[in-house]
């Protein structure tokens, strides 16, 4: 049955409605913490530093992994916007995520109608694994749109081929649609990579040969108009290869597809059947709504009577080609070595395609049952204690939070997690509160309406925000939590307190360490990376130097010996390792001019002064004189040679062998637990007798 346009572009604009307020409100709850998220928004702020948008280096020497798409459109939103933080680098995730869910809708509603429509929206935009990655600063939803959108073009121009007595015909679709598909591919390489060509010809291959024979796939991929995606994305990888020439192509080309297809250094193995594993938690609650039509489909139980012969026909056809598109890319991506979870995010639409004409044929079976009185006051006791629970449950936890402060450095992993989840019910609940009892009240009402009319699409938008309260209200908040125990926001902030905007900040680490990226994009500046085993140049007074305690206890004595700690912070999940210090180096220069004032020996004139006027005698004194044990106190430790200390004495002719040994370089620095500056080290000489005050360490 064919629905007026009028009537379909309506349910659009009330799916992007609901999409829109799905995500967009979210994108800012939660602090950036994920590595993945950082490292893609320091490749926009590198483009905003240095204007470069062609191949911006992160750190100034870094090629980035991924291709400019994502990071052009949040360029274009900071400069748009003035600013760019967690909400720009967000914003095109979302945006995506809205474009997915309109398109999945349209396609579905031209094979199968309206409600299949609704129904493949709708558990689409209440799977966890959607709604996680359509609200991070990733370019894999950016690359979904495009992948979904070509396969959806063809699958249309397909379905509109065929009629009621012939199979599809895969040589019917016109080359406008090739062209369009193309295009759409070259714009997803643009986002990720080659997949975003590789996906969508996997599956319109599958189905091409599953349609139409050999003869179908030699129809569908004989065509010139495939170069059009050529066209799209080629210039960005020739200009690319000019600036980054080895590099990029070890980067960009090689490791990132490659290198994490084949299996390589740096690239977890993950088992063959990962992600059979994977789905079901990634895909809940659509990969357990799937399980009625397996039993169904299993148990070869007949399609329901009430069905005309061509809603049996659309969902014959809906079935096969969503089948075909969920096992083409799973098997694919199943035999790549590097595997993740974000890389199921275009199987997702398949199955959302699938359930939605699965739904809508046995639409009318379920309704029929409401006018059973039995069976409805199993659905209504059901539903009822679903609802309570849920709310019950949801309104315990926040009175059992207030019971923890918010989580600090030592602290169990239960109270970090739950004195965070307090922390951020605190500061949003002008925004959580209206939320969460508008979804109550909304989807209670709903229920209650649905029931007394017995009314089955009432009690569907029930269970909508029922799942909506769930995934979108309670996960966001629980994951906005561990934004807090993971994050570098607090560690941010004071560093920005510690240090002058003119401060080079240099971090030290080896590339491969991607544990900092968050920091990187918090602290909104260009951070230089410095190795491990690089040497230090002392001189440089305005660097500040940040590194984990466990790498800066292995860095050269000489090194260790010039710290001057600033203070000392990271995230609240760190391990006393995992630690960050942050400290500049004392200048040479610094420690051999500085003398002692005269108020530090308590107004005696010091040694070294009384005998800078007089010719050194021929015997040197029995002690070294009082300045020099002041000096070495001032001072943070360091390593010296015996030379260096008679250097600051009154030229004496030779050594004498009564005067005392210097004591030997800290074997190892001994860094405080907390914030300030370090004490003294007590293996320093004590003061001679004469000297009684000593000037305390800065």
């Amino acid at each position: 049955m064919k629905d007026s346009s009028l009537l379909r572009l309506l349910f659009l604009f009330a799916v992007l409605l609901i999409s829109a307020e799905c995500l967009l409100p979210w994108l800012t709850l939660s602090p950036v913490y994920e590595v993945s998220e950082g490292r893609e928004g320091v490749v926009v702020e590198e483009m905003i530093e240095s204007g470069n948008l062609l191949l911006p280096l992160r750190h100034g020497e870094i090629v980035p992994s991924k291709p400019p798409l994502f990071h052009w459109i949040g360029y274009a939103f900071a400069k748009l916007h003035g600013t760019y933080g967690s909400f720009e680098l967000r914003l095109p995730s979302a945006l995506a995520g809205i474009g997915i869910v309109a398109v999945v809708f349209l396609l579905t509603a031209e094979i199968c109608g309206l409600l299949a429509g609704m129904f493949s929206a709708g558990i689409l935009l209440t799977s966890y694994g959607f709604l996680r990655t359509a609200t991070d600063g990733r370019v894999d939803m950016v690359l979904g749109f495009f992948v979904i959108s070509a396969i959806s073009v063809w699958i249309s121009a397909l379905l509109k081929g065929t009629s009621e007595s012939a199979a599809p015909d895969v040589s019917s679709i016109p080359r406008p649609v090739y062209l369009l598909v193309s295009l759409l591919c070259g714009f997803g390489v643009l986002a990720k990579g080659p997949v975003g060509l590789v996906f969508p010809v996997i599956v319109i291959g599958s189905l091409a040969l599953m349609f139409g024979g050999f003869r179908g796939l030699l129809s569908a991929f004989l065509r010139w108009d495939w170069a059009a995606a050529l066209l799209v994305c080629v210039p960005w990888y020739l200009g690319a290869y000019f600036i980054g020439r080895e590099q990029f192509l070890i980067r960009q080309l090689f490791f990132e597809n490659v290198e994490r297809f084949v299996g390589a250094d740096g690239i977890t193995p993950k088992s063959p059947l990962f992600y059979f594993k994977e789905f079901w938690s990634f895909g809940a609650p659509l990969s357990l709504a799937l399980l009625p039509y397996l039993w169904s489909r299993l148990r070869r139980r007949p399609l329901p009577e009430t069905a005309s012969s061509e809603d049996l026909g659309r969902f014959r056809f809906a079935e096969k080609v969503s089948l075909t598109w969920f096992l083409s890319l799973l098997i694919f991506l199943s035999f790549s070595v590097g595997k993740r979870r974000a890389y199921l995010l275009p199987l997702l639409p398949a199955l959302s395609l699938l359930w939605g004409a699965w739904g809508s044929l046995y639409y009318q079976k379920w309704k029929n049952k409401l006018s059973d009185e039995t069976f409805l006051r199993t659905l209504s006791r059901l539903g009822w204690a679903c609802w309570i629970t849920i709310t019950v449950g949801t309104i315990a936890l926040f009175v059992f939070s207030c019971f923890f402060s918010y989580p600090e450095y030592g602290q169990t992993a239960f109270h970090r997690v739950i004195g965070s989840y307090h922390q951020i019910l605190v500061e949003n609940q002008s925004f959580l509160g209206p939320w969460f009892f508008g979804l109550l009240f909304i989807g209670t009402l709903t229920f209650s309406l649905g029931v007394r009319s017995k009314s089955l699409f009432m009690l569907c938008f029930s269970v909508f925000s029922l799942a909506e309260l769930v995934l979108v209200v309670v996960c966001n908040t629980l994951i906005a939590a561990k934004g807090i125990t993971h994050g570098y926001e607090v560690f941010t902030k004071e560093l920005q307190k510690r240090i002058s905007s003119d401060d080079v900040i240099e971090c030290i680490k080896v590339k491969e360490d991607e544990s900092f990226d968050a920091f990187f994009f918090q602290f909104g500046r260009r951070v230089l990376l410095h190795s491990p085993e690089s040497p230090f140049d002392p001189h440089l007074k305005s660097r500040v130097y940040l590194g984990r305690k466990k790498v800066v206890e292995k860095l050269p004595e000489t090194t260790k010996a010039s710290i001057e700690i600033i203070f000392e912070g990271g995230r609240i999940k760190d391990t006393p390792e995992e630690r960050i210090l942050v400290f500049r180096l004392k200048s040479p220069d610094e420690e051999t001019t500085k003398q002692p004032s005269s108020e530090i020996s308590g107004g005696e004139k010091p040694a070294a002064e009384v005998h800078s006027t007089e010719t050194p005698s021929a015997t040197p004194p029995l002690s070294p004189p009082s300045d020099l044990q002041l000096k070495i106190e001032e001072a943070p430790p360091q390593t010296h040679s015996t030379d260096d200390l008679q250097l600051s004495l009154p030229t004496p002719p030779t050594p004498h062998p009564s005067l005392p040994e210097v004591p030997e370089p800290l074997a190892s620095l001994t860094l405080p637990e907390s914030a300030e500056p370090h004490p003294v080290p007590s293996n320093l000489p004590a003061p001679p007798p004469q000297s009684s005050e000593g000037q305390k360490p800065e």
